[in-house]
């Protein structure tokens, strides 16, 4: 929908010999953009991505007034991974 304002890139995931994948998640936000919780809703492969993308996500921020426009403050979110 729109991106983050500030954000931090996930680290590398501690699982080594894995070239890509995603991770999608249900994101809720404070008023302020701040993101209160980030949970898995779907990842591949699974176990490699997921905790390194929430630790990152989580201190991402977004524009209140972009968040002022989302039912609920809730949005998906799609974070792809390409390993060089």
């Amino acid at each position: 929908m729109f991106n983050p304002s500030e954000f931090v890139l996930p680290k590398e995931p501690a699982v080594k010999g894995v070239a890509q994948g995603s991770v999608d998640l249900l994101v809720t936000l404070d008023a302020d953009g701040r993101v209160v919780t980030a949970c898995v809703l779907e990842s591949d492969p699974k176990g490699v991505f997921e905790q390194v993308t929430v630790e990152a996500v989580r201190q991402w921020r977004y524009a209140a007034a972009d968040v002022a426009t989302l039912p609920d403050q809730r949005m998906k979110v799609h974070v792809g991974f390409a390993m060089r």
